[in-house]
């Protein structure tokens, strides 16, 4: 995999006080432009910026948190001012203009209740990874949190500690933190807000409780409306390859066949991009014994949850998916081990899935019970996941590449490490390696606004294509002007331009919770199959109203034996006991059908550092 691009002038976020009196038109070190306080815009990226030397303890929590790229800066690298060594941060929250996104704080009150639930939910899911780096004091500071649009984003990172104007980093001052918000919080959800407040401040309760409770109201706010569904798919070989390594779910057959219409079709729930390595008969066997294993599984998941009337938490949800990969992952190593493939021999494919999980969700200010607008990511590789509106396209995964498990090492910036030779090359891959040595990534957001989810392989995300050429095909889905059909063939072929080198894989779901406006698409410009895109609706409007003041108590209270679910831990052994059998039953299977050619060596891979 290449991540080369051209150069560009980035806006960084110079995280020291020392500089807020650096004003534009200043010019610091003859290099970086100020253009308003702590925001500099780097003139010659192209050079380098450090000598070679041991890093800055500042720069470690950046690094170790590498993974948390959605919500946290990294470090570009320091320069010195006035005697005093400044990081410099990149992919901080500085939109296209160069001005910070908005504090939480300003926008608050323009959030709609879901909004609002969303974003305590995400500073509480990252309270413990800043903690782990000792920087838990990072989401304290009112102004450190920037919000855009439903994404939290840190300004920089802040020592527990470091300073006398920031507050300890305990769960009660997060709690006091939040204490201003609540009378600001939209009327349906104020009361709940205060609760998880109370919540934390009370000594002995769990951060899992308190996590617990305030997932249920995110849940529970979201379902008020219903959730459409448009899916779409395409897979591509690429102008200079002759096979297709890919495989992915669903393309058009797979939409044929399982009439996406019904809200319960597998294709309205699951979407996958696997990235085959090893050449043919290699790779592309590799992909489709994921895909195959994984749609398998998660239809028998569906099928549990929609029989379970409990909500089940992120953190349960999360092992199941991770549970699920590696029963595919022992697929793979199974066809290596039964052919005898060793080392760079064996077969492998990168994962991205996506897993729209409709639990049922209700409340005593619902009408009846509604489906959850969850969504799960996991991913193995550097296949990837967007999110995109009419406003930002948004990378949600971080690539298991060499370069970043240097970086979350604390080895090695990321801008360093990917001048190494290797710095593309996969850290891990389905099938190179024990289940037990993997470590897929699984995500927990919440659909609470209308957008396009994207899944690809490399071979549209390299060189930074989807960012350049987003806008020219998206937007178009969401205001109805032509099919995700069509914008998923544009991004193909503009791909193909740029990145022929490579197989083109991409699926797509379209998300809708808006009120739905009639929308007239000029019919001459589809192709026949396409005039009628099929939709699934989940769930029905709520008669809620939102005068009303009544809302549901949350009950919080310190953490007991008898509060674990013990009855849920049985039943979700069971249901990975029998997803194992059901796996079992697939590997027989696709051991008559796709495992009859003959052996074919000829491409290899390592199990350690598999090249893309």
């Amino acid at each position: 995999m290449s991540n080369s691009q051209p150069p560009t002038q980035p806006f960084l976020w110079a995280a020291h006080p020392l500089v807020q009196r650096r004003l534009f038109p200043e010019v610091i070190n003859d290099r970086f432009s100020v253009l308003a306080p702590q925001i500099w815009q780097d003139l010659c990226p192209d050079q380098p910026l450090n000598p070679q030397g041991d890093l800055p303890e500042a720069a470690i929590p950046y690094l170790q948190l590498y993974g948390q790229a959605l919500h946290v800066p990294q470090v570009y690298g320091t320069v010195d001012v006035e005697g005093v060594e400044v990081l410099l941060l990149e992919n901080a929250p500085i939109d296209r203009s160069g001005s910070l996104y908005p504090a939480l704080a300003d926008v608050w009150e323009q959030g709609s209740p879901t909004r609002q639930i969303y974003w305590l939910w995400q500073i509480l899911q990252l309270w413990v990874p800043l903690a782990e780096a000792g920087v838990a004091a990072s989401v304290l500071v009112p102004e450190n949190i920037r919000v855009e649009g439903w994404r939290i984003w840190l300004r920089e990172l802040y020592r527990d500690r470091a300073l006398a104007s920031v507050p300890a980093a305990t769960l009660p001052k997060l709690g006091e933190s939040w204490q201003g918000l609540a009378p600001q919080a939209k009327v349906e959800v104020s009361g709940l807000i205060a609760e998880i407040i109370a919540g934390l401040k009370t000594e002995g309760v769990a951060l899992k409780t308190i996590a617990n409770a305030l997932n249920e109201i995110l849940l529970a706010q979201a379902s008020r409306q219903p959730l459409r569904v448009q899916v779409a798919g395409t897979s591509d070989p690429g102008r200079m390859q002759q096979n297709n390594e890919d495989s992915c779910y669903p393309q058009s057959q797979d939409l044929n066949l399982e009439a996406v219409g019904t809200a319960n079709s597998l294709s309205s729930h699951l979407l996958v991009v696997c990235d085959g390595i090893g050449g043919h008969e290699g790779g592309e066997v590799a992909s489709q014994l994921a895909l195959q294993s994984l749609k398998l599984q998660v239809r028998s998941l569906l099928q549990e949850t929609a029989q379970d009337s409990e909500v089940l938490p992120p953190d349960l949800v999360s092992e199941q998916l991770a549970a699920l990969i590696r029963i595919a992952n022992n697929v793979i190593v199974f066809r290596n081990d039964q052919q005898g493939r060793e080392s760079r021999r064996r077969m492998a494919t990168t994962l991205v899935m996506a897993l729209q999980l409709p639990q049922q969700v209700s409340a005593p200010n619902l009408n009846g019970v509604g489906n959850s607008h969850e969504l799960y990511i996991a991913h193995v590789g550097d296949s990837r996941a967007y999110w995109i509106t009419q406003n930002y396209c948004q990378q949600l995964t971080v690539d298991d590449d060499i370069a970043g498990r240097e970086t979350r090492s604390g080895r090695s910036l990321y801008r360093e490490a990917q001048k190494r030779p290797e710095a593309g090359a996969l850290a891990q891959a389905l099938g190179t390696r024990p289940a037990e040595l993997l470590q897929p990534t699984v995500q927990r957001f919440a659909i609470e606004e209308d957008g396009v989810l994207l899944l690809c392989s490399d071979g549209l995300s390299d060189n930074q294509v989807l960012e350049r050429i987003w806008s020219g095909a998206i937007p178009d889905v969401l205001r109805g002007k032509i099919s995700l059909e069509m914008a998923l063939e544009r991004l193909v072929r503009q791909a193909n331009e740029d990145n022929g080198q490579d197989n083109i894989s991409v699926v797509g779901a379209v998300y809708g919770v808006s009120p739905q406006q009639p929308v007239l698409v000029n019919l001459e410009e589809l192709p026949k199959q396409e005039q009628s895109v099929p939709v699934a609706v989940k769930g029905q409007p709520s008669a809620f109203s939102a005068d009303e003041p009544d809302s549901p108590a949350v009950a919080i209270a310190p953490e007991t034996p008898s509060d674990a679910r013990s009855g849920r831990g049985w039943g979700w052994l069971l249901g990975l006991f029998v997803v194992a059998v059901l796996s079992a039953i697939a590997v027989f299977l696709l051991r008559s059908q796709i495992l009859l050619e003959e052996e074919n060596p000829s491409v290899p891979e390592s199990p350690e550092d598999v090249q893309n």
